[in-house]
């Protein structure tokens, strides 16, 4: 799953979901050699950096949930299977 990152000043990113719980996302970013941790505290999304971003799209790849995601809060998509993780590439 694709999903594009708004961080505080503006600049957004576009980054693939390698796994996700209902408290942490890792993503990679083109371009680079490592994966980010995002984890949510106190209902915000923070980056490893403790900078404030936004999750403001999520992008399936998968034909059988196609489409392009807003939501208000990725919860919405995280909790759908609410304690196991799910992982690039997995089927759940």
């Amino acid at each position: 799953m694709l999903t594009i990152i708004r961080y505080a000043n503006g600049r957004r990113m576009e980054g693939l979901i390698l796994a996700a719980r209902e408290d942490s996302i890792r993503v990679v970013f083109p371009n680079t050699r490592e994966t980010t941790e995002l984890t949510r505290a106190a209902g915000r999304w923070v980056s490893e950096g403790g900078e404030l971003v936004d999750i403001d799209a999520l992008i399936s790849l998968s034909p059988e949930i196609s489409g392009t995601y807003y939501l208000d809060s990725p919860s919405e998509w995280l909790n759908w299977n609410s304690g196991r993780t799910r992982s690039a590439g997995a089927v759940a």
